[in-house]
């Protein structure tokens, strides 16, 4: 596995310009906003978690994929190191948006509000995870171009379902915030995400490793 999150890591130094872009682009939309953090953190986390799932592509370029498994490395290793440096890559941007959000705000002469900068990057990461866990079974069946369609067919999907919901009226008398702040404490809040998130790891993992053992190369 370390050799494939070596690979993975090389690759993405092909990416530096992006990389750089990004963070220009992030230092100024925090020092523009005082130091707010909360577009940005989503910005960067998802960038990451798309860059961890675009990395399929560059391996199946010119049947790389398949000549990856001519060398010791199974294909659940390979499934289970995407999840990894997925991980690993939104940790990472979620690390460099606190950092630069710190740096920001002092720059504005602003407050630096430590536990609100962690609610809102531990909040991306969650949406972060989501995303993959979602994405990365989906490349790996389909590839990147098909994924991706099959990925916004089910979105669409969903938030239609969502608004038909809504105009039925049974959600008329049902208030999510007020439960939300009611109901759950800030630390039941995050344990929820962190078991929440495990769980969709794992079942992403497993459906992944499934995906992977039926793909013919």
């Amino acid at each position: 596995m370390k050799g494939l999150l070596l690979k993975d890591v090389i690759i993405l130094r092909e990416q530096k310009m992006l990389l750089v872009l990004m963070l220009f682009i992030s230092v100024m939309m925090m020092t523009e906003n005082k130091g707010d953090i909360s577009f940005v953190a989503g910005y960067v986390i998802l960038l990451s978690t798309t860059i961890a799932t675009s990395s399929i592509s560059y391996d199946d370029a010119g049947k790389g994929t398949a000549f990856l498994f001519t060398m010791p490395c199974t294909r659940r290793m390979y499934v289970v190191e995407k999840y990894v440096y997925g991980v690993m890559l939104s940790l990472v941007g979620g690390a460099l948006v606190l950092g630069i959000g710190c740096v920001a705000s002092l720059m504005a002469k602003s407050t630096i509000h430590v536990s609100s900068y962690l609610a809102t990057v531990a909040g991306c990461e969650f949406i972060g995870i989501v995303f993959m866990s979602v994405m990365l079974p989906l490349f790996l069946k389909y590839g990147q171009e098909k994924g991706r369609i099959v990925f916004i067919v089910m979105f669409f999907s969903i938030f239609g379902l969502l608004i038909l919901i809504n105009k039925t009226g049974i959600t008329k008398n049902v208030d999510v915030n007020h439960f939300l702040e009611n109901a759950l404490s800030p630390g039941i809040s995050w344990i929820v995400m962190i078991a929440v998130s495990a769980v969709l790891l794992v079942v992403s993992i497993l459906v992944s490793m499934r995906v992977m053992e039926k793909r013919e190369f």
